[in-house]
């Protein structure tokens, strides 16, 4: 255009000479914190306050893209993130504000929404508990218990609750990560059901001449047990998972370069892998104890 000079070829380049840790350009977002800085102060007290989020979708160096779809996932989750962040924040004056008939019920539709976007996230979810935002609207149901847990929230029933909201939560940010996170989770799952399989079964008594079938029984049992105590550990994998999932991203794509293999199918290799390494080890205990060892 002949009315701005857009010299920007080199923008980013230019950028990153500067400074190497930026990690992303919003020209909105710069005008919008700008705005707020630069606004008059009313009784002491910034005249707007302005906060921003924002979730990668491109990498403008390479010109690469996510897979379409992560974005539906990343974008519900994003919304939620950030109406939560705005429900939690205290603007000044809010104690004196009455709100009409129509905000109340604009209010519960927004929470009916909110409510129906987590079913909508739950559809077909494995393991468990992939909704995105069913999981803090029965958070929100918790909180709201009266019947059940004498009204104060504070129950074991209003718990439960609480951890399974923040379950489903937590399942839903390893699910926007992709193949990577779900990879990351089931690389955890398989340490921790060998590990504690391994040490239940190690001091579990197996009555003598029961055979491979009454070995076998038994050791249902203990993986009952086993299974009951991951539910308690859940939420530290979910953590780990999402810490791990960047490098083992990086991981399956050199592994997928090396190989000549596509991405999905490295991802089915390693799931398939750690599946597999873990039933031959529970067999071999099985059979060792049914032998006698």
């Amino acid at each position: 255009s002949g009315h701005f000079d857009d010299r920007n070829d080199n923008l980013i380049e230019a950028i990153l000479a500067g400074d190497t840790s930026a990690a992303s350009l919003e020209m909105e977002t710069f005008h919008l914190l700008d705005l707020a800085r630069c606004s008059q102060k009313v009784n002491g007290r910034p005249g707007i306050v302005a906060a921003a989020a924002a979730i990668g979708l491109a990498q403008r160096k390479s010109n690469t893209f996510i897979e379409s779809d992560r974005v539906e996932r990343l974008e519900r989750l994003g919304g939620v993130s950030l109406l939560e962040a705005l429900a939690a924040r205290h603007l000044h004056g809010a104690d004196n504000y009455k709100p009409s008939d129509s905000t109340a019920h604009s209010a519960e539709g927004v929470r009916g929404v909110k409510g129906a976007e987590g079913v909508e996230g739950a559809e077909g979810a494995e393991d468990a508990d992939d909704a995105v935002g069913a999981g803090e609207s029965t958070e929100l149901d918790a909180g709201e218990s009266s019947s059940e847990d004498g009204g104060n929230g504070k129950g074991p029933i209003a718990w439960l609750k609480a951890y399974a909201a923040k379950s489903k939560a937590m399942a839903a940010k390893v699910q926007a990560l992709g193949l990577a996170g779900v990879t990351a989770y089931g690389i955890f799952n398989t340490l921790y059901y060998t590990l504690a399989f391994t040490v239940a079964w190690y001091f579990q008594k197996v009555p003598e001449g029961v055979g491979l079938m009454g070995t076998a029984r038994v050791a249902a049992k203990v993986m009952g047990v086993v299974w009951a105590g991951s539910q308690v550990t859940k939420l530290l994998r979910f953590g780990l998972a999402i810490a791990a999932a960047p490098k083992v991203d990086i991981f399956m794509k050199w592994t997928a370069e090396k190989t000549g293999k596509s991405y999905q199918a490295t991802f089915g290799i390693v799931t398939g892998g750690c599946l597999l390494t873990s039933l031959a080890l529970f067999g071999a205990m099985i059979a060792s104890k049914a032998a006698g060892g």
